[in-house]
């Protein structure tokens, strides 16, 4: 089991360091990546982020946000319930 948030996936979009060390992750994770559900709106703002600033071409942006999109459907998306954040700050420490 892989767990990733916005930072660590949206590095499969967006080329930046550590950018080859994610993709070998979640290759060797394949069908047990988790996120949570904010990943999603959070993934798709880096990307138009990225455009806005340079970058990402117009076309890189489409061709990533397709390849987001087309991912999520095979990632195991965790709801930020209570009952999921309850134990995050004893195992944080």
């Amino acid at each position: 089991m892989l767990y990733l948030d916005t930072s660590a996936l949206a590095k499969r979009y967006v080329t930046e360091p550590d950018s080859r060390q994610i993709e070998d992750l979640v290759t060797s994770h394949a069908g047990t990546v988790f996120t949570s559900i904010v990943t999603w709106a959070e993934t798709l703002s880096v990307l138009a982020r990225c455009q806005r600033e340079g970058r990402l071409l117009p076309a890189e942006h489409r061709a990533q946000k397709k390849a987001f999109l087309a991912d999520w459907n095979g990632i195991h998306v965790v709801e930020a319930i209570q009952p999921v954040l309850g134990p995050a700050e004893y195992l944080i420490e």
